[in-house]
């Protein structure tokens, strides 16, 4: 579905220094699977986002994406419009064809129901993010790109949401490429985690994740992270 090979990106600093983000990185990410990309912060994560979303194309290498479906990303600001309703925000995402789509279900899976004529500053962050899932999922993308959605979340709402992910993908799959520096949401959601260097980012390693997720609860969870630390020293 996503092939990326980037052999440099680098970035010139205030002062003009040459600061090289991402140096002979390849990796691959199947149709239909749910991909984490995992690395230390600052390792170069968002600018690969970045490039395969074509918002920057000053580098050295290709990147091909196989299908002409959709592309949707989430960030970690959910970039709501505040003069916009909820279910406006969603709706204008998607084209004329669709514009009129029953999006009850997707508001229902989410926890948006009844919230539809909401404004964003009237929502939590928490509620603001599943508003950015929802117009991600709405468009039926072919590849969407998870920019750490739940960063900064404490970690029993990062856990309800990372549910709902897993259930709204579930429901609409499709190809997800998700950064995140968060090992365990990697091993709660992904089929496999790319792991990444310091930066320039490479590929340290690919660690699949086999258990299906009906059968990752916490033990299960906590026994495949200690498999995958041991089976690639160095990951935090």
């Amino acid at each position: 579905m996503l092939d990326v090979a980037i052999r440099a990106k680098s970035f010139r600093s205030a002062d003009g220094t040459v600061i090289e983000a991402v140096g002979d990185l390849r990796l691959s990410v199947p149709t239909g699977r749910f991909t984490c990309l995992v690395g230390p912060s600052g390792c170069g994560k968002t600018t690969i986002l970045r490039l395969i979303l074509g918002l920057d194309r000053h580098f050295d290498g290709e990147i091909a994406i196989s299908e002409t479906g959709a592309v949707a990303a989430v960030f970690q600001e959910p970039r709501l419009l505040p003069w916009r309703t909820v279910e406006e925000n969603i709706r204008l995402a998607l084209p004329g064809a669709s514009a009129g789509e029953d999006l009850s279900g997707l508001f229902q899976t989410l926890g948006l129901a009844g919230l539809e004529t909401f404004y964003p500053g009237e929502l939590s962050l928490g509620l603001a993010r599943r508003a950015a899932l929802a117009r991600a999922f709405a468009l039926r993308p072919s590849l969407l790109l998870l920019d750490e959605p739940f960063v900064s979340l404490d970690e029993a709402l990062a856990a309800r949401l990372r549910g709902l992910l897993a259930e709204v993908w579930s429901a609409r799959p499709t190809t997800v490429l998700m950064v995140t520096h968060n090992l365990r949401e990697a091993v709660e959601l992904a089929d496999e985690i790319v792991l990444l260097t310091p930066r320039p980012a490479r590929v340290s390693g690919v660690y699949p994740v086999t258990v299906p997720r009906s059968r990752r609860d916490a033990a299960t969870v906590t026994a495949l992270l200690a498999d995958l630390t041991a089976a690639h020293p160095g990951t935090a």
